[in-house]
């Protein structure tokens, strides 16, 4: 049995060995493609030799550091070109070291705007001949010698003045606010170039009022600081509480004073007075205020005769003149009378009897007030005021109502009984139906407290 299998094995064996192999598959490949494959750049291997390698590192292009590189050329800023001096050394002293700032916060274009106009019109005097512009009424003594001043001239100076307060008080971050400083004292006299009021609409405004109207043509409408520039510039020569207003109108005046002491020490001392005078006018506005928020005192008023005032008074009742009145009467037997009607009848009075100390009552409010209210208190104790009016008071604010209800007027009266004036009310409603401005008043209404 072992025989037969360990036959059957080299048997096996045997045919394995005396097997022929198997011819190999032929596989045809173009000529054409094959020069192609031959001809093409073959891959450098990844593995290159450390030789190989070294030399391929020193073929590389050596990189040049990003400073070293050439840099594109820089884009140069051109400056306006400027016919007057003074401006291009204003614009180099105070503008171009802040152009960047200036730019950014949107106030360069406006800034160039307004020297473009002062180069181009700027050389036309510093005030204005005209009644109805406010610094023309203020400084009229000191005219001739302002005039030589040019309106470039004073313009830069309220700018220079301007950024000298600021820095003199230390401001921090001052660049900030340089802009709105430059457009506004630069510009706060525009108003005054003549080409600007040869407009029918400009003719005759006050100067501030036609600078405050270029500027908001000029200035974009989301600058930041654009209402308190225009607000400053409407408002530069009156006295505000107003904190760049009133930096404004400070530099304004400074500049002033420069200008005049370098002219004539005369003019100088003449706009001094002027100042005082106009700071005496708004101490005296402050006191009237604070005096007239109570009851003022009395007067001694014991050599007037009530009879002969209200007799002085009566003829005007019902009387138009220049489409105005002073005192009118209602069916309901009252005669409203305007305060200072009667003040000025107690001083005129005064004034007849030999009494010359009134007469310095008649331009003063505060006294004209008294002189009211004592008359009031008087005419009261006759039983002459109507209850309307409480104690404490010379007369109050009423609305003049027409037969419709529409409020055709307001005003502030002393009401008076009708009876005070020795006139019936059918005989004052007679002479009230022969205006038509009066016969429109159908009522009165108290606005006590509106």
């Amino acid at each position: 049995m072992i025989y037969y299998s360990a036959a059957a094995i080299v048997l096996v064996v045997a045919l394995l060995l005396l097997k022929k192999p198997s011819s190999p598959t032929r596989k045809e490949i173009a000529l054409e493609r094959l020069s192609r494959l031959w001809t093409e750049e073959q891959p450098v291997e990844k593995h290159q030799p450390v030789e190989e390698q070294k030399q391929a590192e020193e073929q590389k292009p050596v990189e040049t550091p990003e400073e070293a590189r050439p840099k594109p050329p820089r884009k140069e800023v051109k400056k306006p070109a400027w016919e007057h001096q003074e401006i291009a050394g204003f614009y180099d002293t105070h503008v171009e070291p802040w152009r960047k700032v200036l730019a950014h916060g949107r106030y360069l274009d406006a800034i160039e705007s307004i020297l473009s106009y002062l180069d181009r019109f700027g050389d036309c005097p510093s005030v204005v001949q005209n009644k109805s512009d406010t610094e023309y009424t203020q400084m009229q003594s000191v005219y001739d010698v302002l005039a030589s001043v040019t309106l470039v001239e004073h313009s830069l100076n309220t700018a220079e003045k301007i950024i000298a307060i600021v820095k003199k008080a230390g401001t921090k971050d001052f660049e900030f606010s340089l802009g709105k400083m430059l457009i506004a004292s630069l510009g706060h006299d525009l108003g005054k170039i003549p080409e600007l009021r040869k407009d029918p609409a400009y003719a005759t405004g006050d100067h501030p009022i036609i600078s405050y109207s270029v500027l908001d043509g000029i200035l974009p409408a989301s600058l930041a600081g654009r209402d308190e520039i225009l607000k400053a510039v409407r408002d530069h020569h009156y006295r505000t509480k107003d904190g760049f207003t009133e930096l404004l109108r400070q530099a304004d005046h400074e500049a002033r004073n420069m200008e005049l002491k370098a002219r004539s020490a005369k003019a100088a001392m003449d706009l001094q007075k002027i100042e005082q005078a106009e700071q005496q006018k708004e101490e005296q506005k402050t006191k009237t205020k604070t005096m007239l928020a109570g009851p003022p005192d009395t007067l001694d008023l014991s050599w007037l005769d009530t009879g002969e005032l209200l007799g002085r008074i009566e003829p005007v009742i019902n009387v138009v003149e220049r489409g105005w009145f002073s005192a009118f009467s209602t069916r309901d037997g009252v005669v409203y009378v305007q305060p200072q009607l009667v003040s000025q009848v107690v001083i005129d009075m005064a004034k007849a009897s030999g009494r010359l100390e009134y007469g310095a009552c008649e331009k003063d409010t505060l006294s004209r007030r008294r002189i009211e209210y004592t008359v009031t208190n008087m005419l009261r104790d006759k039983g002459l005021i109507p209850g309307i009016i409480s104690e404490g008071y010379s007369g109050a604010r009423f609305g003049l109502v027409s037969k419709s209800g529409k409020q055709v007027g307001t005003g502030f009266y002393t009401p008076v009984k009708a009876e005070a004036f020795g006139t019936g009310i059918s005989e004052l409603e007679e002479r009230r139906k022969k205006s038509a401005k009066l016969s429109a008043i159908d009522r009165v209404k108290p606005l006590f407290g509106k």
